[in-house]
Formats: structure tokens, sequence, C-alpha cells
């Protein structure tokens, strides 16, 4: 049996993504699956979309049809908005939850 598990990778550029990584020895040695592509990562197909910047900090759970839905920390361009998203899997591809969209956490900076 394998395990797998959700992980946060940075580029060389710094910019965050989430990735799948399997286990086939209980945990003890890791491999990012997909060819190290991520499952999940900064949106670029809509300028200026709250999670244009990067995607983190991944937590996942398992719904009674068996669809995984992840909950992720999305990051705007300039870093001075964090929200919260989500997403599901059937298995091979990942889909945006659009009712759900970004919930605001914390914006970074002082008023003008």
């Amino acid at each position: 049996a394998s395990w797998h598990m959700l992980v946060e990778c940075r580029d060389g550029r710094g910019m965050r993504s989430i990735a799948i990584a399997e286990s086939a020895d209980d945990g003890r040695s890791w491999t990012l699956c997909n060819d190290r592509e991520p499952a999940l990562s900064a949106r670029t197909d809509c300028a200026g979309a709250w999670d244009e910047g990067g995607v983190g900090s991944p937590t996942a759970l398992v719904l009674p049809d068996g669809t995984l839905r992840v909950y992720y920390e999305g990051f705007n361009v300039d870093g001075g908005c964090v929200a919260i998203g989500a997403a599901e899997s059937n298995g091979s591809d990942w889909t945006r939850l659009k009712r759900v969209d970004a919930i605001m956490l914390l914006t970074i900076g002082t008023a003008d």
C-alpha cells in the first residue's frame, strides 16, 4: 500500500504551489508525483485573481462520495492579501470551488 500527502512547494522564484507526494515504504521516503508538477498552482488565467501570487498550506478531507476537498491559502501578486480557497479532485483533475472563491483573512499594509 502507498501513502499520499499534499505538500507546499516553492519554485526557483519562490512561487508557492501544492503538489502530491507518495510513499511506498510507510512514510520513510517520499517522491513527488505527476513528474513534479503541482496539483494546484497560482491562478494565471485571471489577471488580478486573489490567488495569482501563489497557493500553499493545504488541508485535505475526503467527502462521503470519495471526492478529495482541499482548503488552501492563496496570495495575491503583491503579497498584501491572504485568503482561503477550496478545490476538489476526483483523483486526477482539480477544480477550484467558485462559491467559496476567497475568504479574506488579512490585508497587510497601512491605509493611505
